[in-house]
Protein backbone atom coordinates (compact mmCIF):
# COMPACT_ATOMS: atom_id res chain seq x y z
CA UNK A 1 0.00 0.00 0.00
CA UNK A 2 1.69 3.45 -1.13
CA UNK A 3 1.71 5.73 1.33
CA UNK A 4 1.29 9.80 0.73
CA UNK A 5 4.88 11.68 0.77
CA UNK A 6 4.87 14.11 3.53
CA UNK A 7 6.30 16.93 1.10
CA UNK A 8 3.73 16.67 -1.13
CA UNK A 9 0.79 16.57 1.60
CA UNK A 10 2.35 19.88 3.10
CA UNK A 11 2.12 21.41 -0.39
CA UNK A 12 -1.25 20.56 -0.48
CA UNK A 13 -1.80 21.45 2.89
CA UNK A 14 -0.37 25.27 2.41
CA UNK A 15 -2.44 25.48 -1.25
CA UNK A 16 -5.50 24.73 0.86
CA UNK A 17 -4.49 26.81 3.34
CA UNK A 18 -4.02 29.55 1.56
CA UNK A 19 -7.04 29.15 -0.68
CA UNK A 20 -9.48 29.23 2.72
CA UNK A 21 -7.57 32.53 3.89
CA UNK A 22 -7.93 34.94 0.51
CA UNK A 23 -11.46 33.47 0.35
CA UNK A 24 -12.72 34.10 3.81
CA UNK A 25 -11.45 37.47 3.40
CA UNK A 26 -13.19 38.07 0.15
CA UNK A 27 -16.40 36.73 1.83
CA UNK A 28 -15.60 39.15 4.80
CA UNK A 29 -15.07 42.14 2.90
CA UNK A 30 -17.83 41.38 0.32
CA UNK A 31 -20.26 40.82 3.65
CA UNK A 32 -18.75 44.00 4.96
CA UNK A 33 -19.44 45.85 2.34
CA UNK A 34 -23.38 44.85 2.62
CA UNK A 35 -23.28 46.00 6.50
CA UNK A 36 -21.24 49.17 6.04
CA UNK A 37 -22.91 51.60 3.47
CA UNK A 38 -20.40 53.68 2.62
CA UNK A 39 -21.13 56.10 -0.31
CA UNK A 40 -18.00 56.89 -2.50
CA UNK A 41 -17.22 57.88 -6.38
CA UNK A 42 -16.21 55.57 -8.50
CA UNK A 43 -13.58 55.81 -11.04
CA UNK A 44 -14.80 56.50 -14.48
CA UNK A 45 -11.82 53.86 -14.89
CA UNK A 46 -11.73 50.10 -13.78
CA UNK A 47 -9.88 47.02 -14.91
CA UNK A 48 -9.92 43.70 -13.71
CA UNK A 49 -6.46 43.48 -13.52
CA UNK A 50 -3.60 45.23 -12.53
CA UNK A 51 -0.24 45.19 -12.73
CA UNK A 52 2.28 47.50 -11.07
CA UNK A 53 6.24 47.53 -11.45
CA UNK A 54 6.67 50.58 -9.36
CA UNK A 55 4.10 53.63 -9.33
CA UNK A 56 3.79 55.12 -12.25
CA UNK A 57 5.08 52.46 -14.24
CA UNK A 58 2.02 50.46 -14.33
CA UNK A 59 -0.58 49.02 -16.50
CA UNK A 60 -3.10 51.54 -15.30
CA UNK A 61 -2.92 55.08 -14.06
CA UNK A 62 -3.07 55.64 -9.99
CA UNK A 63 -7.04 56.49 -10.82
CA UNK A 64 -7.99 53.69 -12.26
CA UNK A 65 -10.58 51.56 -10.12
CA UNK A 66 -9.02 47.69 -9.47
CA UNK A 67 -12.06 45.20 -9.81
CA UNK A 68 -10.26 41.78 -9.27
CA UNK A 69 -6.51 41.22 -8.66
CA UNK A 70 -3.89 43.32 -8.38
CA UNK A 71 -0.21 42.46 -9.01
CA UNK A 72 2.42 44.61 -7.36
CA UNK A 73 6.17 44.11 -7.94
CA UNK A 74 6.93 45.65 -6.05
CA UNK A 75 4.69 49.12 -5.60
CA UNK A 76 1.47 49.86 -6.89
CA UNK A 77 -0.95 52.91 -6.11
CA UNK A 78 -4.31 53.13 -7.20
CA UNK A 79 -7.79 54.18 -6.33
CA UNK A 80 -9.89 51.73 -4.75
CA UNK A 81 -9.52 47.57 -5.24
CA UNK A 82 -12.96 45.07 -4.78
CA UNK A 83 -10.48 41.42 -4.38
CA UNK A 84 -7.27 40.57 -4.29
CA UNK A 85 -4.30 42.76 -3.85
CA UNK A 86 -0.50 40.65 -3.71
CA UNK A 87 2.64 42.39 -3.89
CA UNK A 88 5.93 43.37 -1.70
CA UNK A 89 4.41 47.52 -1.10
CA UNK A 90 0.61 47.73 -1.55
CA UNK A 91 -1.37 51.00 -1.53
CA UNK A 92 -4.43 51.96 -1.91
CA UNK A 93 -5.98 56.58 -1.65
CA UNK A 94 -9.36 55.12 -1.25
CA UNK A 95 -11.41 52.20 0.37
CA UNK A 96 -10.51 48.17 0.29
CA UNK A 97 -12.87 45.57 0.26
CA UNK A 98 -11.15 42.32 -0.35
CA UNK A 99 -8.00 40.88 0.83
CA UNK A 100 -4.17 42.39 0.91
CA UNK A 101 -1.27 40.46 1.08
CA UNK A 102 2.17 41.82 1.15
CA UNK A 103 5.04 43.32 2.71
CA UNK A 104 3.57 46.29 3.67
CA UNK A 105 -0.19 47.16 2.84
CA UNK A 106 -1.73 50.90 2.96
CA UNK A 107 -5.51 51.60 2.38
CA UNK A 108 -7.89 54.17 3.38
CA UNK A 109 -11.38 52.45 4.75
CA UNK A 110 -10.42 48.70 4.52
CA UNK A 111 -13.29 46.06 4.73
CA UNK A 112 -11.58 42.78 4.53
CA UNK A 113 -8.25 41.41 5.92
CA UNK A 114 -4.68 43.14 5.65
CA UNK A 115 -1.47 40.79 6.03
CA UNK A 116 1.78 42.28 5.85
CA UNK A 117 4.78 42.70 8.22
CA UNK A 118 2.91 46.58 8.27
CA UNK A 119 -0.35 47.37 7.77
CA UNK A 120 -2.10 50.51 7.95
CA UNK A 121 -6.16 51.30 7.12
CA UNK A 122 -6.15 55.11 7.49
CA UNK A 123 -10.18 55.07 7.17
CA UNK A 124 -12.88 53.22 8.91
CA UNK A 125 -11.64 49.81 9.12
CA UNK A 126 -13.92 46.22 9.13
CA UNK A 127 -12.33 43.05 9.12
CA UNK A 128 -8.85 41.74 10.24
CA UNK A 129 -5.33 42.78 10.39
CA UNK A 130 -2.58 40.55 10.43
CA UNK A 131 1.07 41.54 10.95
CA UNK A 132 4.14 43.01 12.98
CA UNK A 133 2.47 46.35 13.33
CA UNK A 134 -1.54 47.16 12.63
CA UNK A 135 -2.89 50.53 13.02
CA UNK A 136 -6.48 51.40 12.59
CA UNK A 137 -6.58 55.31 11.96
CA UNK A 138 -10.36 55.96 12.93
CA UNK A 139 -13.03 54.02 13.90
CA UNK A 140 -12.15 50.07 13.81
CA UNK A 141 -14.62 47.08 14.43
CA UNK A 142 -12.74 43.50 14.36
CA UNK A 143 -9.78 41.74 14.85
CA UNK A 144 -5.84 42.72 15.00
CA UNK A 145 -3.51 39.83 15.53
CA UNK A 146 0.64 41.19 15.74
CA UNK A 147 3.39 42.78 17.99
CA UNK A 148 1.76 46.52 17.52
CA UNK A 149 -1.77 46.91 17.47
CA UNK A 150 -2.98 50.59 17.32
CA UNK A 151 -6.62 51.44 16.89
CA UNK A 152 -8.29 54.88 17.49
CA UNK A 153 -12.25 54.04 18.34
CA UNK A 154 -11.91 50.36 18.48
CA UNK A 155 -14.51 47.68 18.89
CA UNK A 156 -13.38 44.24 19.18
CA UNK A 157 -10.02 42.06 19.40
CA UNK A 158 -6.38 43.14 19.77
CA UNK A 159 -3.92 40.17 20.34
CA UNK A 160 -0.28 40.96 20.55
CA UNK A 161 2.99 42.20 22.33
CA UNK A 162 1.82 45.61 22.62
CA UNK A 163 -1.67 46.83 21.77
CA UNK A 164 -2.91 50.02 21.91
CA UNK A 165 -6.67 51.97 21.50
CA UNK A 166 -8.12 55.46 22.07
CA UNK A 167 -11.29 54.35 22.76
CA UNK A 168 -11.53 50.88 23.33
CA UNK A 169 -14.79 48.25 23.85
CA UNK A 170 -13.96 44.32 23.62
CA UNK A 171 -10.83 42.28 24.90
CA UNK A 172 -6.96 43.07 24.68
CA UNK A 173 -5.09 40.20 24.90
CA UNK A 174 -0.78 41.10 25.38
CA UNK A 175 2.10 41.34 27.31
CA UNK A 176 1.41 45.35 27.91
CA UNK A 177 -1.84 47.09 26.94
CA UNK A 178 -2.95 50.74 26.86
CA UNK A 179 -6.11 52.32 26.09
CA UNK A 180 -7.33 55.80 27.56
CA UNK A 181 -11.06 54.49 28.36
CA UNK A 182 -12.56 50.82 28.30
CA UNK A 183 -15.48 48.82 28.00
CA UNK A 184 -14.53 45.33 28.42
CA UNK A 185 -10.97 43.73 29.73
CA UNK A 186 -7.95 43.65 29.56
CA UNK A 187 -5.54 40.23 29.82
CA UNK A 188 -1.83 40.74 30.05
CA UNK A 189 1.57 41.29 31.97
CA UNK A 190 0.67 45.13 31.94
CA UNK A 191 -2.55 46.42 31.71
CA UNK A 192 -3.22 50.67 31.86
CA UNK A 193 -6.68 52.02 31.47
CA UNK A 194 -5.23 55.90 31.22
CA UNK A 195 -8.80 57.84 31.82
CA UNK A 196 -10.16 55.23 34.14
CA UNK A 197 -12.47 55.99 36.67
CA UNK A 198 -10.99 53.35 39.21
CA UNK A 199 -7.56 51.30 37.95
CA UNK A 200 -5.86 53.15 36.27
CA UNK A 201 -3.06 50.26 36.42
CA UNK A 202 -3.99 46.66 37.14
CA UNK A 203 -1.58 43.38 36.39
CA UNK A 204 -2.84 40.12 35.00
CA UNK A 205 -6.63 41.63 34.81
CA UNK A 206 -8.32 44.37 34.25
CA UNK A 207 -11.97 45.39 33.67
CA UNK A 208 -13.72 48.22 33.34
CA UNK A 209 -17.48 49.00 32.15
Amino acid sequence: MKTINPSVFAVFAATMFCWAMVSNGVELGRQSAQNYDKKRNPSSASTGFQLAIFNPVQLFSEPCDVYGMRLNLPYGKNTALYGLDLGVVNQLTDELRGVQIGLGNLSGPMYGMQLAGANVAFGEMVGWQVGGLNAAKTVAAGLQTGLINIGAEYDGLQIGGFNFADAYSGVQLGVVNVCNTLTGVQVGALNFILKGQYLLFCPVVNVSF
